[in-house]
């Protein structure tokens, strides 16, 4: 299918003749989501609806074609274009076979639901490439690509290179318990640019705000080896209470707030000082939180970091009990001194006093409302991904917001933004003389937390198990070779500037060619195109070997013929290479975090994790386990060792366990 066969704009009768049924037949939960509000978020709960990746995927596999889907939640406004590329890598775990989720089935007859092992429809293979491309088109992640900011671009490599307090944030977030160097620093918009696991030095730290200046953010406090975060391990990060949406009911105070001549945003920020100083009390008279520092996001949300060192030692189950009673507060013991004394006062002579005689304006017809619907409107709903998340990043406090260029600013309770005017903008002429206050609070909230870590705050040695240690050691052992074989040495500028750039070039790791045993996969998919074919073939009837009874034992109730195709087709992709091996070569995401395996032949990542297990080794003649384990491709030198040695694979190979399990 070509693009030109996908609408433009897809209309919502186009999707629903796609789906098969009108919308109003579609489950309740993606029929909520995508109709009360404009825009589906990443995650449900932050959103209170399903998410948008449970919306994308209930429509392509009931039948609407990936490309249009994905327009349609586009160009309709329920996904923003920044998020594209995750509803593509959905996509491609469908294509592949890895997607893991369930999702809703409708029956195009009776409308009846039913729960099904998402996967994708023969229909919907060959439009894949039509949606990525679409996704390529309107993507804005790349700030060469879309800079927001870019009239005041000048002003803000100004800010950085001067006034930014790189060394004061860093002892913001060096303790002994959250040593700086395990900090996960984010520097981009929505989708970071620059993702580094861990920060390694403060030069490096520099260097990525001053070459992408962009917002900046924190995140996890990762263990030296990397190990997956378990509820058992201290987190090492402070909570972030961030309050970005006010109650339903005055959704209308926080409109326009990037317009400062629609809106100066006077209200919002006024509900807000209220809504921090109860959170500050809260916690500190019931929660047993001493250091608390307070900070604008540069938009409409204030940003509250609890860096008590009891909350750095939390671990992911803790945190979210800890959490769980700030976010259902009528429950908890203070909840009646609170509500009295501080909640109702306010409901009563400030939301409900008249607009013109400086209050909210709410109906005067309200006061009847329920102990909930008071609770609602006076006591601050926060984000809860942003506070639970292990692995989370939030807004660091002195970056500047991508959309409204505004710094971010701490404040105290006496000096809380009262409108949008008070966070300056970053090419504001008097920009000295306004952070000069803030940047003292920074400093006086780094002296209540006492002395930093032993460890310098400068540089630190790489654990030299960890992965990205054992990668950055064998990218210079290449290095040096091709400099020995007379190859130029780079400079150390560009060997700097190479470990920042994308992973093609600079970022890979050739390994052992696979081999394939042509033979053998022509007669299995010769196999499997007979058994699709025969159309008097039952599931009870199919050979009784143990290669067909592995292939449909996790299909679709009455699937397992498409399931056949489906590996068949992976097969004539295969086949249709005319290679004998498949050269691989590893590679990082732009987050540096994940790995995965290219195959230039094929023109497509990660092969082997597409086709079954046992598949596997038919196609290479059962010669996985014979391959030279150190020069083997990482999926299937761990399957040999996993074959021989068991869970003591884990053991005797560390690195490798890592390697394959990120």
């Amino acid at each position: 299918m070509s693009s030109s066969n996908t609408p433009h704009r897809p209309s919502k009768s186009d999707v629903e003749r796609a789906v098969g049924c009108p919308v109003c037949a579609w489950p309740k939960n993606v029929r909520e989501a995508i109709f009360a509000k404009k825009r589906l978020g990443y995650h449900a709960a932050k959103h209170r609806s399903v998410s948008r990746h449970v919306v994308f995927v209930f429509l392509v596999v009931n039948g609407c074609l990936p490309s249009v889907a994905l327009a349609w939640l586009h160009t309709a406004g329920f996904v923003a274009s920044d998020a594209l590329d995750e509803l593509i890598a959905d996509l491609k775990l469908l294509r592949d076979g890895l997607y893991r989720n369930s999702t809703t089935m409708i029956n195009k007859i009776t409308y009846n639901e039913s729960i099904v092992r998402a996967t994708l429809p023969d229909a919907s293979f060959d439009d894949v490439d039509v949606a990525i491309q679409y996704a390529k088109a309107h993507k804005t992640t790349r700030i060469d690509d879309c800079d927001p900011l870019a009239d005041c671009r000048e002003a803000r490599a100004l800010y950085f290179y001067k006034m930014f307090p790189f060394e004061d944030l860093v002892r913001l977030l060096h303790r002994d318990e959250s040593s700086w160097q395990r900090r996960e620093i984010t520097v981009g918009k929505d989708t970071p640019l620059n993702r580094s696991r861990p920060i390694l030095s403060l030069s490096y730290l520099k260097w990525s705000a001053r070459t992408r200046l962009t917002s900046m953010h924190a995140g996890a406090a990762f263990d030296a080896a990397q190990e997956p975060r378990t509820n058992v391990q201290p987190l090492g990060t402070e909570i972030c209470l961030e309050v970005d949406e006010p109650p339903k009911e005055l959704a209308h105070i926080a409109v326009g707030l990037d317009d400062v001549a629609k809106n100066d945003g006077r209200l919002w920020w006024r509900w807000l000082e209220h809504a921090v100083a109860v959170t500050a009390r809260v916690l500190a008279l019931h929660c047993g939180v001493e250091k608390v520092f307070c900070f604008s996001s540069g938009g409409k949300s204030p940003h509250v970091w609890l860096l008590d060192d009891f909350v750095l030692r939390q671990t992911p189950t803790e945190r979210k009990a800890f959490v769980a009673k700030l976010a259902d507060p009528t429950r908890q013991p203070w909840w009646a001194e609170l509500y009295e004394t501080i909640l109702l006062p306010f409901y009563n002579d400030v939301l409900l006093r008249p607009c013109d005689d400086g209050g909210f304006g709410l109906r005067l017809a309200a006061r009847n409302r329920s102990t909930a619907e008071i609770a609602a409107l006076t006591f601050p709903a926060f984000d809860l991904a942003v506070a639970t998340e292990a692995k989370h990043t939030h807004r660091m406090p002195f970056s500047v917001h991508d959309s409204t260029a505004r710094v971010a600013l701490p404040f105290t309770a006496t000096t809380i933004p009262t409108c949008t005017a008070d966070m300056p903008r970053v090419d504001d002429p008097q920009l000295v003389s306004k952070i000069k206050a803030p940047l003292a609070m920074l400093k006086r909230a780094i002296s209540a937390l006492g002395p930093v870590s032993s460890t310098s705050i400068d540089e630190v040695d790489e654990l030299a198990t960890a992965t990205w240690s054992v990668e950055r050691r064998e990218k210079k052992r290449r290095r040096d070779e091709e400099a020995g074989a007379g190859a130029p040495a780079p400079s150390n500028k560009a060997l700097f500037r190479g470990r920042c750039r994308g992973v093609e070039e600079h970022a890979t790791l050739r390994v052992a060619p696979l081999p394939i045993d042509r033979e053998a996969t022509g007669e299995l998919k010769d196999t499997l195109d007979a058994a699709v074919a025969d159309a008097s073939l039952t599931l009870e009837a199919l050979p009784a070997d143990h290669f067909f009874k592995t292939l449909v034992k996790n299909a679709q109730p009455g699937k397992w013929r498409e399931r056949l195709a489906h590996e068949s087709k992976k097969l004539g992709r295969l086949l249709a290479t005319g290679v004998d091996k498949l050269a691989g070569i590893v590679k990082a995401d732009d987050s540096g975090g994940r790995m995965s395996v290219h195959y230039p032949e094929l023109g497509m990542d990660d092969f082997l994790k597409g086709i079954a297990a046992i598949t596997r080794h038919k196609i290479t003649g059962h010669r996985l386990l014979e391959l030279d384990i150190s020069g083997a491709h990482p999926a299937a030198a761990w399957a040999a060792l996993l074959a021989k040695h068991g869970d003591g694979a884990a053991v005797l190979c560390p690195c490798l366990s890592l390697f394959v399990a990120d």
